[in-house]
């Protein structure tokens, strides 16, 4: 009588976990911080701000430079450094 009251748990233990959802994979550390869409323009300045004034790392919009000798030094530069941009520009 024992044994089939263990074999009966034994049963109902197996379908319970086949009707028990996977755990998810664990999230990323850095999941908290990476988003599904692209960033505002606001975000962008706010992290470009804070990068150089922790860091010391600029983050330049070519774009948003008045004197185009220097929009196009800041092109040079980051071409040279880490390649031609995938848009061809």
């Amino acid at each position: 009588m024992f044994l089939f009251a263990v074999e009966e748990t034994g049963k109902a233990m197996s379908s319970l976990r086949h009707n028990v959802p996977r755990p998810l994979p664990p999230a990323s550390p850095l999941s908290r911080v990476v988003r599904s869409g692209p960033a505002a323009p606001e975000d962008v300045d706010r992290l470009a701000r804070a990068a150089w004034r922790a860091r010391g790392v600029a983050l330049i919009d070519p774009a948003r430079l008045a004197d185009p000798w220097e929009a196009q030094v800041v092109r040079n530069v980051a071409t040279r450094l880490f390649g031609r941009r995938e848009d061809g520009q």
